[in-house]
C-alpha cells in the first residue's frame, strides 16, 4: 500500500502508557491521527466479510443474538489461547489498512500522519509505515492509569497487559521514544520529532 510523499508515522505502546495523550498533543500541532484499534473495533461490528471470517474460524459466539460483537467473549477466548491473537489479526487488520490508505489520501497538508495502534511493534509494522514511535510508560504507573479509568481489578488488569507484546517488544527497533512516565517531561520529546520531520 502507498501513502504517497507524506509519512506514515506509527506510534505504538502498551495500554495505559498514555499513548492517546501523545497522539492529542500531536493533533492539536496539525498532525492528522488515525485510530487503527478504534477503527478495528467498528469493522468488527459493521464489515460482512470481516463479520463472516471472524465466525468461520472461531464459531457463531463471536457474535451475540443482536449481530453484534461478542468482545467479551473473544477477549476471554484469547487470554486462553493467545495463539489465536495472530490469527484474527490477519482477519481484521487487512481491512483497517485499506481503511488507512483511504484516510491519508484525503488528509489535509501535514508534514507528517500518525498511524496509532497498541497491536503493533517496530518489528511487526505494517509495510505502509515508514517510522515508529514507541511510548514508554513505566508498569507501576501504568496499571495506575488503567485502574483509574476502567475500574478494573489488578488481575484484570494484568490479564489485559498480557494480551499485548511485552515492553521490550515494543522499544526493540523504535525509530524514536517518547518516555512518558510521571517524571518526564514530554513536550520537549514531541518538538523533536516534529522538528525532524520539518515541521
Amino acid at each position: 500500500m502507498t501513502t504517497g510523499l507524506k509519512p506514515f508515522i506509527g506510534i505504538t505502546g502498551g495500554i495505559g502508557s498514555g499513548k492517546s495523550t501523545i497522539c492529542r498533543i500531536f493533533s492539536c500541532l496539525g498532525i492528522p491521527v488515525f485510530e487503527a484499534d478504534k477503527v478495528a473495533r467498528d469493522i468488527c461490528e459493521k464489515d460482512t466479510e470481516v463479520k463472516e471470517a471472524i465466525i468461520a474460524e472461531f464459531g457463531p459466539t463471536s457474535y451475540l443474538p443482536d449481530g453484534s460483537y461478542n468482545r467479551t467473549w473473544i477477549k476471554g477466548l484469547l487470554q486462553k489461547y493467545p495463539g489465536d491473537i495472530a490469527q484474527l489479526n490477519s482477519i481484521i487488520h487487512p481491512a483497517v489498512r485499506r481503511q488507512a490508505a483511504e484516510w491519508i489520501s484525503s488528509t489535509p497538508s501535514a508534514p507528517f500522519c500518525l498511524y496509532e495502534s497498541a497491536l503493533i511493534t517496530p518489528r511487526t509494522k505494517p509495510e505502509h509505515i515508514s517510522q515508529m514511535i514507541t511510548v514508554d510508560c513505566p508498569l507501576n504507573e501504568r496499571i495506575q492509569h488503567i485502574q483509574k479509568r476502567s475500574q478494573m481489578s489488578y488481575m484484570e488488569t494484568m490479564q489485559m497487559i498480557d494480551l499485548q507484546p511485552q515492553p521490550k517488544n515494543y522499544l526493540w527497533g523504535a525509530d524514536f521514544v517518547i518516555a512518558n512516565g510521571k517524571n518526564d517531561r514530554v513536550w520537549p520529546q514531541v518538538m523533536n520529532i516534529m522538528e525532524v520531520f520539518g515541521n
